[in-house]
């Protein structure tokens, strides 16, 4: 009796048989890769930048009104300098109380 290649039965061979099923089976030597435990910040700023350059897009396609930043005067460049430097002082104080953390464990 022939096997067909579209038969249901497993097919029997004396060849070398794949690996275990396991992360570990194939190398018990091999480095283990701890999860992330927080958020990927990386991804999610990327993804708010995307968010804002679709949506600027699509405000222009759709032929919305747009706002000239010379309506907005320079108050508004100075107010968003502001918020940047904002963010930027609370992550350097966010990383010097994670290092300092680090430091008395």
């Amino acid at each position: 009796m022939s096997t067909s290649p579209w038969s249901s039965a497993p097919a029997q061979s004396d060849g070398p048989q794949p690996p275990a099923a396991g992360p570990r089976a194939a190398d018990p030597w091999a480095p283990v890769v701890i999860a992330p435990r927080g958020p990927n910040w990386s991804l999610a700023i990327t993804s708010v930048v995307l968010l804002v350059v679709c949506g600027t897009i699509s405000w222009h396609l759709l032929g919305l009104p747009t706002l000239a930043l010379a309506q907005l005067g320079p108050s508004a460049l100075v107010i968003t300098g502001l918020g940047f430097v904002l963010i930027g002082q609370i992550g350097l104080l966010r990383r010097r109380r994670r290092q300092r953390r680090r430091g008395s464990d």
